[in-house]
């Protein structure tokens, strides 16, 4: 089977959904994503996005280009102007033992695309999400 992508939109509230970039924060079997807007002339372009997710069996963060799915190995393009989807017969599931996933059934995909990074998400509860007002915008770089 291909792999393809389901649009996937966690938020109901009128949220821009092109991201600058994403935090990921995990504590097995929880993760967390935090999705950023980014700033422009020192405001907030808008609210972040943070997704909560239970039962997480995986994940994986990559840079912007050397994210497996970058390579032509004949995969669907990625959908134009969709940042947010649920991966359908994902090539990242069979990757792994019945063993290693005995403990997540019908385990989901979920792949968050930015400007830098993209992360993926295996699991088996529906996350929750919600907007949050942006941090305030600093140029420190310590």
């Amino acid at each position: 089977m291909v792999q393809t992508y389901e649009p996937w939109w966690p938020v109901p509230e009128a949220v821009g959904k092109r991201f600058l970039s994403a935090e990921l924060s995990v504590v097995f079997p929880k993760a967390r994503v935090r999705l950023d807007q980014g700033y422009t002339n020192g405001e907030a372009i808008g609210p972040n996005v943070v997704v909560e997710f239970e039962n997480v069996a995986a994940v994986t963060l990559h840079e912007e280009y050397v994210h497996p799915w970058n390579a032509p190995n004949g995969e669907p393009q990625w959908p134009k102007g969709v940042y947010v989807a649920i991966v359908r017969n994902s090539e990242w599931v069979p990757s792994f033992s019945a063993g290693q996933l005995a403990m997540y059934r019908d385990p989901v995909h979920y792949r968050f695309v930015t400007e830098f990074p993209i992360i993926d998400v295996l699991c088996t509860c529906a996350p929750s999400a919600r907007s949050e007002p942006a941090p305030p915008y600093s140029d420190d770089v310590a």
